[in-house]
């Protein structure tokens, strides 16, 4: 909620588009040609989502103003409702000083835009710790709600001692704790989807082939919030290939109609349900403490594509997608014992992904 506002900026950007819409705008040929005046009328039909990176020192209104002063100043009359929704805690800038009432005063000052404030949906509040921590849970299963049939007292008290603080239960804040607690299927259901992250397969040390459960591991450089250390059952989606220059390599696409390069178009039709380049998966994030003799190695996001014994994906971009945790991370005693476990987290995760 707090990241809608990036949401609203990105909506005012839509007034960067008319200063060269080009291709990503057209103009109606009958109001156009009664159209005369200076300032021509703009009607947008291709809406662009910009990111903003903007530092935390500009004020919000340093940010929005600017953008709507000039693109649109004494150039264009704006003939297009711009709307944005924000919920009543959102701020931006420097300070949080862009709260709802600075952009509604800035909507009403610019008539650019028009501030949808949107009520707090949701079954009410929740406790989060103030400073939470990544805990794995110690036993296997789907970690339950520390606070569920709670008296008030009892309440009162794991507030206190975890110096827990009120947030709303559909919030990022609480799905981030969730996440780092190990309670996927809560996060899930608060976000109305499968949480993912997204990642380059690369290279690993090949142990999972050596035993039988070849895995896909992803870059360093995951994108999304990584949950806690354990084995989670999920899906492993094949987003496609990369080319060497990172643009798309020339190539008839495949009867399925998905291009086999990388191409943002075609995530949706990646990533659904009875898609092709989508495989459920045993996934494991961690440090292999079975292999791992130091004990100072870096966490790795792998996954094992439950049916089918190999996939290579090489230079592809992956999503994998938790849909339940299975068990935390342990060292075992041999290689056979490891096997042992990784077949019953297959039959886990068949049944958590049916």
């Amino acid at each position: 909620m707090k990241r809608t506002a990036t949401l609203l900026l990105a909506l005012i950007m839509v007034c960067s588009l008319l200063a060269g819409c080009g291709d990503k705008g057209t103009t109606d040929d009958s109001s156009n040609n009664a159209n005369t005046d200076e300032n021509p009328t703009v009607a947008i039909t291709f809406c662009n989502m910009l990111a903003t990176d903007h530092p935390q020192s500009i004020a919000a209104t340093e940010v929005l103003a600017p953008e709507i002063s000039e693109k649109t100043g004494g150039k264009f009359t704006i003939d297009v409702q711009v709307n944005g929704a924000l919920g009543s805690d959102a701020a931006m800038g420097a300070n949080r000083a862009g709260n709802v009432k600075a952009i509604e005063n800035l909507a009403l000052a610019t008539g650019v835009f028009q501030l949808e404030v949107v009520d707090d949906f949701g079954p009410g509040l929740t406790r989060v710790p103030v400073n939470a921590k990544p805990v794995m849970p110690s036993e296997p299963g789907e970690p339950s709600d520390p606070l569920e049939g709670a008296s008030k007292a009892e309440r009162r008290a794991w507030s206190k001692k975890h110096q827990a603080k009120e947030v709303r239960t559909w919030s990022s804040t609480n799905v981030r704790y969730l996440l780092s607690q190990g309670r996927i299927k809560d996060a899930d259901a608060i976000l109305g989807h499968a949480h993912a992250v997204e990642g380059t397969v690369v290279h690993g040390e090949e142990r999972g082939r050596t035993i039988g459960f070849p895995t896909a591991n992803l870059s360093e450089n995951v994108a999304g919030y990584l949950p806690v250390d354990g084995v989670y059952a999920g899906w492993l989606v094949d987003l496609g290939e990369k080319s060497a220059d990172g643009g798309e390599e020339a190539g008839e696409k495949p009867a399925d109609g998905v291009s086999q390069q990388y191409d943002a178009s075609s995530v949706n039709a990646r990533v659904a349900m009875q898609s092709p380049h989508r495989w459920p998966a045993a996934i494991s994030i961690g440090t292999k403490p079975t292999f791992n003799e130091d004990g100072d190695a870096e966490r790795v996001v792998e996954a094992y594509a439950i049916t089918d014994d190999w996939l290579d994906l090489y230079g592809h971009q992956a999503r994998v997608e938790f849909a339940g945790f299975l068990r935390p991370q342990i060292k075992f005693d041999s290689a056979d014992d490891l096997v042992v476990e990784l077949k019953r987290n297959v039959e886990e995760t068949k049944r958590l992904t049916a």
